[in-house]
């Protein structure tokens, strides 16, 4: 019986890595500084708000925002200001209004 079992080993995702060439793909020169920024946030939210179950703040939500952020840019500019506008409109829905406030000053902060 304890043969047809087999080890697994589950690795976590390398989240920087994979908002670094999802920013690539969509066009922004600063793609380092953007990924590193958007999971500064993300592990921020996580850390504050990880008992709030309706809260997502996995790697969907980062590849949507990326996503959203991607079809507003123009090419000109860093990119914080798509990012963070596709932070307001996917994220903030999902919000209480004090956690909406709490993040909006976090974000200002590193953006």
């Amino acid at each position: 019986m304890l043969k047809q079992f087999r080890i697994v080993a589950l690795v976590k995702c390398d989240k920087k890595m994979i908002c670094k060439l999802l920013f690539y793909s969509k066009g922004f020169k600063e793609a380092d500084s953007l990924s590193e920024k958007l999971n500064k946030i993300f592990d921020y939210c996580e850390h504050l708000w990880s008992d709030y179950h309706l809260y997502d703040f996995g790697l969907r939500t980062l590849i949507s925002i990326i996503e959203l952020s991607g079809m507003t840019f123009k090419g000109t500019g860093k990119g914080d200001s798509e990012v963070n506008e596709a932070i307001k409109i996917l994220v903030f829905p999902r919000l209480s209004e004090h956690h909406k406030k709490i993040l909006s000053a976090y974000s200002k902060k590193v953006f």
